[in-house]
């Protein structure tokens, strides 16, 4: 083969040729070369402007987070025009003062080398950001106010049936959700929208967000009542099952208006009307005379029977000494009753005992029965 390649001779045609086509591609060579080093320092121009525009970002943050105090709004979490816009040459001292305090979060942050991290830095204070470049556009005195309207994913929601997870997945706060559950479990019921900017945890600012967002409809009044209803009898259920295994129930003379509405079937009205009787009679001896009070049916005292007990401690009526009104108020008297009392008396003198009362004759043995535990004669057995 070494002998074959000595035989190949070339003619002074094909010699030309070949030192032609050396020669092409030697120019080629370094015309791509020359192209690829310009694109590398393009490439270099447009990461140094990258470096240095977020080593002013990093940079700007870190100072207003550190020296807050130095700009004015301070308290409602802005910045004043000045110090919201691009450092100027007057702040490049204090740049360049504070960037060896900061050198190691600009490293931790940054993945440029530390030369290039400094002359980013030199020239911070005389580099113009392009204004829809989007680290600068987002450092901006109003970042906080668009975070504060962009940060809710608000949806129409009614706040007397709406569960913590549907609030909790609109990202409203936490302690503002609890508060709206927290009102509805306590028994309240929001009627207006108002009703939602009383709680304590309702800002003016999150009101004016979410007030075109609420909703109140009466079918969801209806099922909050509903459901506070039924979580109310549940726990008075409950309540009652404890009372009876650990007590012998609520004597109906000592007992409220409170723990009588607890009771079953009992309504505000009739426990307000069961100890409205009461002191028309001077209190309760027997459980029996609860079917007495208006309003009163069998089935609701059959209901109440296995909760209360009696202690029969009344208020008594002196036959001899009590005058006509007195004896008048009494529902087992009446004012009929209490003049022929008073005429009983004028003419045969003072009762001497408590039964001597039936002699009047206008009791029969069953509502004399009822009558005598109220009366008293003095000096005398009852």
């Amino acid at each position: 083969m070494k002998d074959s390649f000595k035989a190949i001779t070339f003619n002074r045609k094909q010699r030309v040729a070949f030192f032609v086509i050396l020669l092409l591609i030697g120019v080629g060579s370094v015309i791509n070369i020359g192209g690829f080093v310009s694109e590398r320092q393009k490439m270099q121009d447009v990461v140094s402007l990258d470096e240095v525009i977020t080593q002013q970002y990093y940079y700007k943050k870190f100072y207003k987070s550190k020296y807050k105090k130095s700009y004015t709004g301070r308290k409602n979490g802005s910045y004043s025009k000045g110090n919201s816009k691009n450092f100027t040459n007057s702040n490049s001292s204090a740049n360049s003062a504070n960037w060896k305090t900061s050198k190691s979060y600009y490293q931790s942050d940054s993945s440029v080398s530390n030369s290039v991290a400094h002359s980013a830095l030199d020239t911070l204070s005389t580099v113009s950001v392009p204004s829809d470049y989007t680290l600068e556009a987002r450092d901006t005195a109003t970042i906080p106010s668009e975070k504060s309207s962009q940060a809710f994913a608000l949806s129409e929601f009614d706040p007397n049936v709406a569960t913590k997870d549907d609030l909790m997945l609109m990202y409203l706060p936490e302690k503002w959700v609890d508060n709206v559950i927290n009102y509805r479990t306590k028994g309240g019921v929001y009627r207006t929208k108002e009703d939602v900017k009383k709680l304590y945890t309702t800002t003016s600012e999150l009101y004016s967000q979410i007030e075109s967002y609420l909703t109140i409809s009466e079918i969801g009044i209806t099922l909050l009542e509903e459901k506070q209803t039924q979580d109310k009898d549940a726990e008075n259920a409950a309540w009652l099952e404890e009372v009876i295994k650990t007590s012998d129930g609520f004597d109906i003379n000592t007992i409220n208006e409170e723990t009588l509405v607890k009771l079953p079937l009992v309504t505000a009205s009739l426990a307000r009307k069961i100890l409205k009787y009461k002191g028309i009679l001077g209190g309760y001896h027997q459980s029996e005379q609860l079917l007495e009070v208006y309003d009163m049916e069998q089935s609701i005292y059959d209901a109440i029977l296995p909760y209360l007990s009696v202690d029969p401690i009344v208020e008594l009526i002196d036959i001899n000494t009590d005058d006509l009104n007195t004896l008048s108020r009494h529902p087992y008297i009446g004012y009929k009753k209490a003049k022929v009392i008073k005429r009983y008396r004028g003419q045969h003198g003072d009762f001497q005992s408590v039964d001597q009362v039936k002699k009047v004759g206008v009791w029969n043995t069953e509502k004399f029965a009822l009558l005598k535990p109220y009366l008293m004669v003095k000096d005398a057995p009852k």
